[in-house]
């Protein structure tokens, strides 16, 4: 836990922020299924969601307390998507592209499939050395 390397917080958030305000939980859970519906990227979604998550809170009225709280949780699942967990191997690129890919994507590549079977980089001086 303290490590960092779990999920993004995602369902802890939603399941907290369902008790203060099911309203607004229930209408960022509809526009997300109507989002999805659309664009069939659950990472995209989930990272327009929690985007919008604040502005939808201001739209809806909520008090100022339960907006805040919405901003914090954005905040919070966008850095863990920026930062990702520890010991994940990264594509040789650009840090700009990495960063928009972790943005729009949570990967540090555009596509599933490339992200799924990735190999980890290769240790050249662990491997031939002989220890």
């Amino acid at each position: 836990y303290l490590r960092v390397s779990g999920g993004r917080g995602r369902g802890t958030g939603l399941g907290g922020l369902l008790a203060l305000a099911p309203g607004l939980t229930t209408a960022c859970v509809g526009i997300g299924l109507v989002l999805l519906a659309l664009l069939r990227n659950p990472p995209l979604t989930s990272g327009v969601a929690t985007v919008f998550l604040p502005l939808l809170s201001i739209l809806l009225g909520e008090p100022q307390a339960i907006t805040l709280t919405c901003i914090g949780l954005a905040v919070l699942v966008l850095v863990k998507r920026v930062v990702g967990n520890p010991g994940t191997a990264a594509v040789a690129q650009p840090w700009t592209r990495r960063l928009l890919y972790r943005l729009l994507f949570d990967r540090d590549v555009p596509g599933r499939r490339q992200w799924v079977f990735r190999r980890p980089p290769r240790d050249e001086t662990r491997r031939g050395s002989g220890r």
